[in-house]
């Protein structure tokens, strides 16, 4: 049976996940395993505003990578929105409240360790940051292992798993050897799959030839690495998000596995609040219901 004391509540987006609010999570556990007896992970991932918002009432619950703000005394910790100017990521956030700040809103916790992560794991946590917020690409094989990770259907349950697998690696129970070897058999057991998204994506680029946005059927991971600057004069491709039901738009990047786009194609140019579910401040992705999508559509189609 689940004890309230001993459960650590997060709220984050569902969808796709990211390094940065897996690793926040793996980082909150680590430390109230450190202040509790056998804390339970207790992890609703959602972009539904009435859920969130009341999750951002309740001091006792996280609430990372979603919700528009950053208060580290109320544990929101989100970083997309336009006020906010810095250079962390969710999991800079969470990692300075709890590792620098140590400030905790219950004291009867008890005191914080001294040294939450170490140097090397807070090196760790700001590639993660310049990786995530668009400031530097990096190839660092738990952020590649993560983004591999999302080939699984259930992406609540796989998001779980991806949180207890960092846990362990911030407790020393695995290495940056383990998610190499990840890797590896993800991409052998990917790599069918992989040639079939090929030819599809093939297909797309062929069929929207002439078109700004190139319309996919289906998500298809790695999807830059054939679509970019070099192979197309698209500036868009948008994925139908069957979890959120809606659909997710991406800008066309200038070349290969690169965050790189002209300033034309910045989405922050195209939508805000009242037309989206969610624009990154950095413009490169955007989330929007099916009317949304045809209306923009009809719009830059027109260009």
């Amino acid at each position: 049976m689940k004890h309230a004391q001993n459960l650590v509540n997060i709220t984050t987006h569902n969808g796709v996940f990211h390094a940065d609010e897996a690793m926040a999570c793996a980082i909150i556990l680590f430390f109230y395993e450190k202040v509790k007896t056998k804390p339970c992970l207790n992890i609703i991932r959602t972009r539904d505003e009435y859920i969130i918002k009341k999750a951002q009432e309740t001091r006792t619950t996280f609430v990372v990578d979603v919700g528009g703000k950053y208060n580290h005394n109320n544990n929101n910790f989100d970083h997309h929105q336009e006020d906010y100017s810095g250079r962390l990521s969710s999991a800079g956030m969470v990692a300075e409240k709890l590792s620098i700040d140590k400030i905790l809103y219950d004291d009867a916790l008890g005191n914080p360790p001294s040294e939450l992560l170490s140097e090397e794991q807070l090196t760790l946590v700001s590639i993660i940051d310049e990786h995530d917020t668009g400031v530097k690409k990096s190839d660092n094989p738990i952020i590649k292992w993560v983004q591999l990770m999302n080939s699984n259907k259930d992406s609540d349950k796989t998001f779980t798993e991806v949180v207890l697998i960092l846990n362990n690696f911030l407790k020393g129970n695995n290495n940056v050897d383990y998610f190499v070897s990840m890797i590896d058999k993800l991409e052998k057991i990917n790599k069918k799959v992989a040639e079939a998204n090929k030819e599809i994506i093939l297909q797309a680029l062929e069929k929207h030839e002439k078109s700004n946005v190139i319309k996919m059927n289906n998500f298809i991971p790695n999807w830059n690495e054939i679509i970019n600057g070099e192979t197309t004069e698209s500036k868009w491709i948008a994925f139908p998000d069957e979890v959120q039901n809606c659909w997710t738009i991406q800008v066309i990047p200038t070349k290969a596995g690169s965050f790189e786009f002209s300033a034309d194609r910045n989405l922050n140019l195209l939508f805000n609040e009242s037309n989206s579910i969610f624009v990154h401040k950095n413009g490169f992705v955007a989330k929007v219901k099916e009317d949304k999508l045809k209306n923009w559509l009809e719009q830059v189609e027109s260009l």
